[in-house]
């Protein structure tokens, strides 16, 4: 006896695309790891929903769009994967945050964290009909960065010779 049974693959992951405006993105040497806190450590395969315990998702906002010619506004952005949030976490004061890792001309780690919970709450609200469509998460955030000077550059070491004057008198 045979019977076909029809399947269809429905994905118990969300992407989640972050998108952040840079103002003096001339001062950013380069990013460092970023991350997000909150989001759930695995769905439920049956009901393909969130389960409660929370964990930290890092990424690395490595794509960059200049908005200006002079190069000093910019655009990063990264998606991942992730088994999205629980309802019921959120409901109950779960804060989500962002933090974003910037290393400055200077050589210094400037962190910048975000609350985006209003954002992951504005996407429930609008996102509450049964339709059953899986829809990416948007989060954007602003962030100017500080005004710093370059650390001068060092003197490379090592051997560096010098010469006394002859005496020829």
């Amino acid at each position: 006896v045979m019977q076909e049974i029809d399947v269809v693959e429905r994905a118990v992951t969300k992407r989640i695309n972050i998108k952040v405006n840079v103002n003096g993105i001339n001062y950013c040497k380069r990013m460092l790891p970023s991350h997000m806190t909150g989001l759930s450590m695995a769905a439920n395969l049956v009901t393909r929903l969130p389960e409660r315990e929370k964990v930290t998702y890092a990424f690395n906002l490595n794509n960059r769009q200049f908005k200006n010619s002079t190069r000093t506004e910019a655009v990063l952005s990264q998606t991942f994967n992730s088994f999205s949030f629980n309802e019921d976490n959120l409901r109950e004061g779960t804060r989500f945050d962002i933090t974003l890792n910037f290393l400055l001309v200077n050589n210094k780690t400037y962190p910048v964290t975000a609350d985006v919970t209003p954002q992951l709450e504005k996407w429930l609200e609008e996102h509450t009909i049964d339709c059953d469509l899986d829809l990416d998460i948007d989060i954007t955030l602003d962030v100017t960065l500080p005004a710093v000077e370059p650390d001068p550059p060092q003197s490379p070491g090592g051997f560096d010779p010098d010469t006394d004057p002859w005496n020829d008198n």
